[in-house]
């Protein structure tokens, strides 16, 4: 009964064993491949779109051989199995590192372009990227990273296959913010806080020129000087808009 007992206990204690050290290496079922067969099989699941998997492989891949033949060409394909995984923040923590390891390597103007994409899905959900809701309401903050990464692509790559593709972005991506800033500087301005619409409005004035939002920020700033009685900035503003937007809905609002 005692030997059936101890028995018991070694085969139970061996098996916690087991699942802890499984616990501890998340890695350890990957440890029979080779960098090469590891890299290959990542390969293959990203062609047959089983991405999930092409991430554990690559993850694998790294933790075991961080060094070698594969270890840069892994890293861009980590990057773009992230992203089509819809991780976009490991999507992003991947092509940082990328930049680091690799300053002037072949592929940064890639890099920079996927992170750029990246940062556009940070804080959508995958039905409004399916839908293409408006993202103008969401935080700037992201938007200002994709905007900031397309726009160094464009700088330093300019003959970039991807260089095109991130100037358009980068003109929609500045739209977005434009139209953003608007909406807050326009709820500002119903909530009778005149200081803080102006100040809003006057952004989109200074740093968005050019998009199609100018007009209609002209306008928020008449309205809210007008709202903090200052007639002079008000009928210098309208003025503006006047001269450089006769044709626009807000110049006509104020006939």
């Amino acid at each position: 009964m005692k030997k059936s007992l101890i028995l018991v206990c070694v085969l139970v204690s061996f098996m916690t064993g087991c699942s802890n050290t499984y616990r501890n290496d998340p890695y350890s079922s990957f440890k029979k491949y080779t960098a090469e067969t590891l890299f290959h099989n990542a390969q293959t699941s990203i062609r047959k779109e089983r991405f999930s998997d092409a991430v554990e492989q690559l993850e694998a891949m790294d933790s075991m051989y961080p060094f070698g033949p594969y270890a840069q060409k892994s890293q861009l394909d980590i990057i773009y199995a992230y992203y089509k995984s819809d991780d976009a923040t490991s999507t992003i923590v991947a092509a940082d590192r990328y930049a680091h390891l690799y300053p002037r390597g072949p592929h940064v103007d890639y890099v920079y372009y996927m992170r750029g994409l990246a940062n556009l899905k940070v804080g959508t959900s995958w039905l409004q990227q399916k839908l293409k809701v408006n993202l103008a309401d969401r935080d700037t903050d992201s938007l200002r990273e994709a905007f900031i990464a397309f726009t160094t692509l464009r700088r330093e790559y300019p003959n970039s296959v991807y260089a095109m593709s991130a100037y358009h972005r980068a003109v929609t991506i500045r739209n977005m913010m434009a139209e953003r800033y608007l909406h807050i500087a326009k709820y500002y301005e119903k909530n009778r806080a005149y200081v803080a619409s102006t100040n809003r409005a006057s952004e989109i004035v200074q740093h968005f020129n050019g998009t199609v939002f100018v007009p209609d920020a002209l306008a928020v700033m008449v309205r809210s000087y007008r709202g903090l009685g200052l007639p002079t900035l008000a009928k210098h503003t309208l003025s503006v808009l006047a001269q450089s937007y006769p044709d626009s809905e807000a110049y006509h609002s104020f006939k």
